[in-house]
């Protein structure tokens, strides 16, 4: 398995070249400037950390990138911030994806076909990062809101409360998911209110304190899917 890393941080290079040189189950073939540039379709695996040095790299290779980017290119893995150990599980995933990807395509397809899909794999791949770094974002921007926020499914189940929702009802040390919304809130009412489609907000009386709530209906492919509710203490 030819890989070439062409990375400016060269403890990082180091180290993981010493990593990958003890894995005997693969025989790894590190590829240097001169070899990649006489042949770049032998190199299996490049690793570089700038976009300028995509114009060196065969487009049959598995990319990684290393460091932040925008270009909307088909890297096979984006690593943000990397040591060795990162760096060379990422290289070993890599190799997997091409054993797999030769041995499915080497007897049924061209090799213009192989480049082809290949080049889906990689877009596809980079996609997937993409949804699960956002599906994290939106995450974290829920938990961070000053507002309660509770999530039921269709049937008043909860699925999801934030930490401000927990503090506020004061539920740090009790198991919420999976409750009925009415037990959760220890309010008989809250049923009715999340199906009243006219009534917007309720208040709730809860060891002293005065909690507005107020909902927001979610639709996931044009059918009904739940119910958002937002909770935050009021001025009395």
């Amino acid at each position: 398995m030819n890989v070439f890393l062409k990375i400016s941080d060269e403890e990082l290079k180091e180290k993981t070249l010493q990593k990958l040189s003890t894995d005997w189950t693969v025989s790894w073939r590190f590829v240097s400037d001169a070899q990649n540039q006489a042949d770049p379709g032998a190199t299996d695996i490049a690793v570089i950390d700038k976009s300028g040095n995509l114009a060196k790299i065969d487009g049959s290779a598995a990319i990684i990138f290393l460091g932040k980017t925008d270009d909307d290119m088909p890297y096979f893995s984006i690593l943000e911030e990397a040591d060795s150990e990162a760096l060379s599980k990422t290289i070993r995933r890599a190799h997997s994806y091409k054993e797999i990807s030769n041995q499915n395509t080497e007897s049924r397809y061209s090799p213009k076909e192989k480049l082809e899909l290949e080049s889906i794999a990689h877009h596809l791949s980079v996609k997937v990062q993409q949804l699960v770094k956002q599906s994290e974002m939106r995450i974290a921007l829920v938990d961070q809101m000053p507002v309660g926020v509770i999530g039921v499914d269709d049937e008043s189940t909860v699925v999801m409360a934030n930490p401000k929702a927990i503090e506020l009802l004061k539920l740090e040390n009790i198991p919420i998911w999976g409750l009925k919304s009415e037990e959760l809130l220890s309010d008989k009412t809250v049923g009715t209110f999340i199906k009243d489609t006219e009534k917007e907000s309720m208040e709730l009386s809860r060891d002293g304190r005065l909690l507005e709530i107020r909902k927001s209906t979610f639709f996931l492919d044009g059918h009904f899917a739940g119910t958002i509710l937002l909770l935050w203490e009021k001025d009395v």
